[in-house]
């Protein structure tokens, strides 16, 4: 569950361009280690992206979604605009 956490970490972040700070991930870590991480989250405008966020850096670990959870948010579906799918 600690990659699930980390992941949702490296997305916020990757989305918060206006941290203008040296070391922005050490400072969010610290942010949401000292009870600011619904504050973070409700700063971030697309709806979906918040969801993301709130169920991969939930407190409670066996509250956190999983990988496969994850992949199948609407967020990571298969746009129209896709021409062809990656696997790995």
């Amino acid at each position: 569950m600690y990659d699930v956490y980390c992941f949702g970490l490296v997305l916020l972040e990757m989305i918060s361009s206006d941290v203008n700070v040296s070391h922005a991930f050490k400072y969010l870590c610290k942010s949401i280690n000292h009870g600011n991480k619904n504050l973070l989250i409700s700063m971030v405008d697309d709806a979906e992206l918040r969801d993301i966020l709130n169920k991969s850096l939930d407190e409670t670990p066996s509250k956190r979604w999983t990988v496969k959870q994850l992949q199948n948010h609407n967020f990571f579906q298969k746009s129209d605009a896709d021409h062809h799918s990656i696997f790995l």
